[in-house]
């Protein structure tokens, strides 16, 4: 079956390791390990996203996208952009409200899932947004996401992991591993290729 959905994930899952005992239930809680190990050891520009975001007048609060997971950088857009930095809350409340009450922003902090920015725009602009966007957990609901639709492997291999390990007697659970990690390794340098291009050719000359 495809490993292009949730439901073909699941299937092949079975093919591998089923010996009667497992259920779907079971199959897909191998999946959910899989994909939380993954987000620990993916959090990698494969997933940055930029995007702009609406910054209005008067409003010191920007919804964050439904799909970030951490923020890389924030500024405001225009000729030039101007970076925002980062400050925590209490330090935030502390800066914005002694010193700055409206004006250009100049800093940002996030709160409830939302960035809030200080001093409060005076003017309507917008805020280019560098994230890290989360990896979607595959459900009925969400049947696929961007790394199975890329990496498939590193899904197979990591829930066939979790199910060789469930399976006492299954004595893959060390190669399924080795696959997983070869398939995460494989990813990460697949990025670091991406983020900084070819290696540039240098020609030799033979000396005269």
């Amino acid at each position: 079956m495809p490993l292009d959905s949730y439901s073909g994930l699941q299937q092949e899952a079975l093919d591998w390791v089923d010996d009667g005992t497992l259920a779907g239930a079971k199959v897909q809680s191998f999946i959910a390990l899989a994909e939380a190990e993954m987000r620990d050891r993916l959090l990698i520009g494969r997933a940055e996203i930029l995007a702009e975001l609406a910054a209005p007048a008067g409003a010191d609060l920007v919804a964050l996208p439904a799909d970030c997971g951490s923020v890389v950088s924030l500024s405001i857009s225009g000729d030039p952009s101007r970076a925002l930095r980062f400050i925590d809350g209490q330090e935030f409340n502390r800066v914005i409200g002694a010193e700055l009450l409206a004006g250009p922003p100049r800093f940002y902090t996030i709160e409830a899932g939302k960035l809030r920015l200080g001093p409060t725009p005076d003017a309507t602009g917008r805020v280019r947004i560098t994230y890290n966007r989360d990896l979607p957990g595959l459900s009925a609901a969400t049947p696929s996401n961007w790394l199975l639709a890329r990496y498939p492997q590193a899904y197979l291999n990591g829930a066939l992991k979790y199910a060789s390990l469930f399976l006492v007697e299954d004595t893959r659970a060390e190669g399924f591993d080795a696959l997983f990690k070869q398939a995460l390794d494989g990813i990460v340098e697949a990025d670091a290729r991406r983020r900084t291009g070819p290696r540039p050719r240098m020609a030799f000359r033979p000396l005269a």
